[in-house]
């Protein structure tokens, strides 16, 4: 029996990145970024009273975890690694891609087809 050498098993879900927190990478919470800035401008415009900052940050707490939770959730039930935005991209594509329709062969009188 001859000896195989080392073997290596890798799980289905390996991703090099590194989760920094609620399972997002540094580059994930970096996308977050332009979604939190723009929560920051609603909260700046005036006016300043107590029911238009209720309001407010109503707006902006609900902005920034629309945003954590579009990029946390994962719809491919077993790949934990393919996000919403990736599912999502694939999908597009898949519906953009070039479609092959085949065209029947015409039957020939003689033809026994």
């Amino acid at each position: 029996m001859a000896k195989k050498g080392k073997e290596f098993i890798f799980a289905d879900n390996v991703n090099a990145s590194y989760g920094a927190f609620f399972g997002l990478n540094l580059k994930d919470l970096v996308s977050l970024v332009p979604s939190f800035i723009l929560s920051l401008l609603l909260l700046a415009i005036p006016p300043y009273t107590l029911i238009f900052m209720g309001i407010k940050l109503f707006l902006f707490f609900l902005i920034n975890v629309g945003a954590i939770a579009i990029k946390v959730s994962r719809p491919v039930k077993y790949r934990s690694n393919i996000t919403l935005h990736r599912y999502l991209s694939f999908k597009k594509q898949y519906q953009n891609r070039q479609k092959l329709f085949y065209i029947r062969p015409v039957q020939k009188a003689g033809d026994g087809r």
